[in-house]
């Protein structure tokens, strides 16, 4: 069905789930405008006040008039920033400037002087006051807030102090019981010169205090805060601004509405990075500056964007297609956002859910008669989803693709991800576990059996055996495949957990030194351990491990019971096409676009030879600094370990050592029942392990669980 080019790209798992899909906010959207793009955009501490923007650049405090238009070209430095540093500042109500500085600080942050001062400018930049409070320290950096009576209040570590006009210190409030070390309190302004104390409680969690009063002040508790969990909180002389993670911005208004959704970031277009260095400033009721990351890799490229409200009935139509989630990653909100903008005839709308939503919500709607056009499998189950039959067979559209070839990608990873002769997904980049050790313990050749890998410990019995806290943690993960593979005949359905061989493996288990030591330094290897298994996703992760290591080191491999090599595999950005869709055609297009995109991700390796291959070249390719002398010095890519050992470029030997891990990967999904079998034998266990059963007690009860789940599942 048609609908509006710019529906909103993040609904949240509150939206309805229905086919009708409200667009916009009340009938209106926001639409950019680029004002800048640039890797140089160095702008600080941005707000909108009076018809003005201000905003700290090179060490200036800038001012700009935004009420005709919105060009930063035409901004004037209303001040320079002291010696000390701005900690932070506020336009008054009568176009005063307030503002806070530290004194200037010693390297030794022990010996560094306390205290700050707090400045009042008149328009004309005259100074009203300049009023120094010794031994304070401000609580962050947004730390002042002006009403507008022309009272000040400085937000200090357990107080706020409130200043009055005249800048005497006339009153403070103890915020200690509400704001704990380690907290953050902010003090913002909202409409009418209402004055917000936020206190960041958690990671991405906010409480919220209107603080109240004339001459004497208060912190009165807000309530009904907004949805899911917080980006940022922004002033505004229109209502305090509240950007959240569902990727909706929120107004709070002091009468009886509250907080109330503003604007959806889908109907920008725009990709909104979920970091607290978003800069949002509302110039008025329909304009909204923005200074957000414009890209999610090494390099990083900044856009300011003059945002416009403006009717939903005058956006034209395209098709949309949906894409359910539990946890995109910012680089697949970048390619969804890219392909929205350049798209004419689709549209991506990404809906969220949370992993508590995952039976209750997102499966039913799976199988609902309207379902999601396409499904984010990054960090689902993809063997349970595909063994329901849940994806459309990727081969045929991949065949006639006009873009893409079945020969750009690794021939592994295809057959990995064809399930019961289906292709059910391609993911854009992945990491990889590789067991890892020094060469002069585990050996030269990749792969080992279970019997080498405990006769290898064996002979270094001083030595734990892997980072791992927990004997069951090491069942999951690094016997894994072990434990599912050797134990079962897939054919057959036959189990051999009663047997002397699978005794003898959870008894070498109880007696083996595995709890891993105290950290050290070097989180990768410490002289006491004798495998590290890595999450490697980065080029320079070999030639990381071997500077951290110390030695030549050799990527073996999890121990399996024929002695094969095995390095699974963790999928980033894996989207399928769900076999139900209505809308097959532009659900291939975006994954096409998806594949095709020739950016080299942040996440992992490419999925794409052609982008490995070049990145793997470029990694080997020294770069050089060229002194005013003409001398060349080599550029430092990254310093490893507790000294910083410095990493210039890959070797010719270290790429081969990569591209044989590459070449035996495999991308056989990990789950479905298989997680099941796992997890049974870790519960299990855990009695024999804690000495309250048998070995051959619990050997039989993994048998007779595992049998019959493995034959449900024939």
């Amino acid at each position: 069905m048609a609908i509006a080019v710019f529906m909103t790209l993040f609904c949240t798992a509150c939206a309805k789930d229905s086919s009708e899909r409200e667009i916009g906010i009340d009938g209106f959207v926001f639409r950019p405008e680029l004002l800048v793009k640039s890797q140089d955009l160095r702008i600080y501490k941005m707000k909108a006040w009076g018809g003005c923007i201000y905003y700290v650049k090179d060490k200036a405090l800038y001012k700009l008039s935004v009420e005709d238009k919105v060009d930063f070209t035409e901004s004037r430095v209303v001040l320079e920033i002291p010696a000390g540093g701005m900690l932070d500042y506020m336009p008054g109500p009568n176009q005063e400037l307030y503002y806070v500085t530290g004194e200037e600080r010693a390297w030794d942050a022990k010996t560094a002087p306390r205290g700050c001062t707090l400045v009042k400018c008149l328009e004309n930049g005259k100074t009203e006051y300049n009023r120094f409070f010794p031994d304070t320290v401000v609580s962050g950096s947004e730390c002042l807030a002006v009403n507008e009576e022309g009272w000040a209040f400085l937000a200090l570590e357990d107080e706020i102090y409130c200043v009055d006009p005249e800048g005497e210190l006339a009153d403070s409030i103890e915020t200690g019981e509400i704001c704990s070390p380690g907290m953050e309190g902010k003090l913002l302004q909202g409409a009418e010169g209402r004055i917000y104390y936020c206190v960041k409680t958690s990671f991405s969690r906010y409480s919220f205090y209107e603080l109240v009063g004339k001459d004497s002040f208060q912190l009165v508790k807000l309530e009904g805060l907004p949805g899911k969990d917080i980006v940022g909180i922004h002033s505004s002389e229109y209502g305090l601004l509240c950007d959240t993670t569902e990727d909706i911005l929120y107004r709070y208004s002091f009468d009886d509405s509250g907080w109330k959704a503003l604007m959806q970031w889908g109907d920008t277009d725009m990709y909104h990075p979920h970091i607290n260095t978003n800069l949002i400033a509302q110039i008025d009721e329909n304009r909204i500056v923005t200074c957000l990351e414009a890209g999610t890799g090494r390099e990083s490229t900044k856009e300011m964007n003059l945002l416009t409200r403006i009717p939903v009935t005058e956006l034209p139509d395209k098709e949309e297609i949906v894409m359910a989630s539990i946890y995109p990653s910012s680089e697949l909100r970048l390619m969804v956002s890219e392909f929205n903008r350049n798209n004419s005839r689709y549209h991506v709308t990404v809906e969220t859910y949370l992993w508590r939503e995952l039976d209750t919500r997102l499966n039913s709607r799976l199988v609902s008669s309207n379902p999601p056009d396409l499904l984010d499998v990054s960090y689902l189950d993809i063997l349970n989803y595909a063994e329901k039959q849940t994806f459309e067979d990727l081969a045929p559209y991949l065949e006639k693709s006009s873009l893409l070839d079945r020969e750009d990608f690794l021939e592994n990873l295809l057959e990995g991800y064809t399930v019961g002769g289906n292709l059910v997904c391609i993911p854009r980049c992945f990491s990889m576990h590789v067991t890892t050790g020094k060469t002069a313990l585990i050996g030269e050749e990749a792969g080992w059996t279970v019997e080498e890998f405990m006769e290898t410990a064996e002979r270094n019995s001083g030595l734990t055996l892997t980072e791992y806290e927990s004997r069951e943690a090491m069942l999951g993960s690094l016997f894994k495949q072990y434990l599912c593979g050797h134990y079962i005949d897939w054919n057959t359905g036959e189990c051999r957990f009663d047997s002397e061989e699978f005794y003898h493996f959870l008894e070498w288990i109880k007696c083996a030194d595995t709890v891993m030591e105290e950290q050290a330094d070097n989180s990768y290897w410490t002289e006491e351990r004798l495998v590290t298994r890595l999450k490697m996703k980065w080029m320079a992760d070999c030639a990381m491990v071997e500077i951290l290591f110390g030695e030549s080191v050799t990527f073996k491999g999890d121990p399996t019971g024929d002695g094969s090599v095995y390095f699974p595999v963790v999928p980033m950005d894996a989207v399928g096409i769900v076999s139900g869709s209505r809308h097959k055609d532009g659900a291939w297009e975006f994954v096409e676009y998806l594949l095709s995109h020739d950016a080299v991700s942040n996440l992992g390796f490419s999925s794409r030879q052609d982008i490995l291959m070049k990145a793997i070249e470029e990694e080997m390719t020294p770069e050089y600094w060229v002194m005013e002398d003409g001398e060349a010095l080599p550029k430092i890519k990254m310093g490893y370990g507790p000294e910083s050992t410095p990493y210039y470029f890959m070797t010719r030997e270290q790429a081969d050592a990569l591209l044989e891990v590459l070449g035996a990967l495999d991308f056989t999904p990990t789950g479905g029942i298989k997680d099941e079998i796992v997890g049974i034998i870790i519960e299990e266990s855990r009695s024999y392990l804690g000495g309250e059963r048998t070995v051959e007690e619990v050997g039989g009860f993994i048998q007779n669980r595992v049998w019959t789940l493995v034959q449900e599942n024939m």
